[in-house]
C-alpha cells in the first residue's frame, strides 16, 4: 500500500474525506430535519469543504495529465454540488429546495465515493495488480474492467439513493398537501 508519498496536505484531505465518509451513511438514513441530521450534516458538508480545497492544492505527477487537471475541476463541481445543496437545505418550502437538497448532496456524495474508489486502486497494490491482471489490454488503471465496474457500481448506487431520497420528498410533501387540504373536524 502506498502511504509515503502523501504530504501534509495530502493527510489533511484524506482526514477530511474519511470524516465525510464517516457522516454521509448516518445523514442520508436519519430522520430528515431532526437536530442529529443537521449536525451530521454540517459535519458531513465541513469535511467535503476542506476535502475539496484541500483537493485544489494537491498536484499529483500523473503522466499525460496537466498540473491542473480532471481531479481539480471535479473538486470544483463537489464544492458547487454542495454549496447548492445546502442552499437548498435552508429552502425546503419551496420545491426546488425540497427536491434540489437530497440530489446536490447525493451528488457530492457520489464524487466523494468515486474517489475513494480511484484511490484505493491506485494504492492498494494487490487490487491494482488484479485490476491489470484482468485486463491485459490496459495500460492504466483506469483503463481497467474492474476499476470501470467498481465505479459503475458506485454510480447506480448513486442514482438508487437519488431516486430513493427524492421519492421520500414526494410522498412528505404529499402527506402535507393532504393535510393541509383535510376538512377540518
Amino acid at each position: 500500500m502506498r502511504l509515503f508519498d502523501i504530504s501534509v496536505l495530502g493527510w489533511i484531505h484524506s482526514a477530511a474525506c474519511m470524516v465525510a465518509l464517516i457522516a454521509a451513511p448516518f445523514v442520508f438514513a436519519l430522520r430528515k430535519g431532526t437536530r442529529r441530521h443537521r449536525t451530521l450534516g454540517y459535519w458531513y458538508v465541513g469535511s467535503m469543504v476542506i476535502a475539496n480545497v484541500t483537493a485544489l492544492g494537491l498536484f499529483a505527477p500523473i503522466e499525460g495529465l496537466p498540473a491542473f487537471n480532471m481531479f481539480h475541476w471535479m473538486a470544483i463541481a463537489t464544492l458547487l454540488f454542495i454549496g447548492l445543496g445546502v442552499w437548498a437545505a435552508r429552502n425546503q418550502r419551496a420545491w426546488l429546495g425540497a427536491y434540489g437538497h437530497p440530489v446536490m448532496m447525493v451528488l457530492s456524495f457520489y464524487m466523494l465515493a468515486g474517489g475513494a474508489v480511484n484511490e484505493a486502486f491506485s494504492r492498494i497494490g494487490a487490487l491494482r495488480e488484479a485490476a491489470m491482471a484482468g485486463s491485459p489490454w490496459a495500460h492504466t488503471i483506469a483503463q481497467t474492467r474492474m476499476l470501470g465496474m467498481a465505479q459503475g457500481s458506485t454510480m447506480l448506487l448513486a442514482f438508487v439513493m437519488m431516486v430513493w431520497l427524492v421519492a421520500g420528498v414526494a410522498r412528505t410533501r404529499a402527506r402535507r398537501r393532504r393535510m393541509h387540504l383535510a376538512p377540518a373536524e
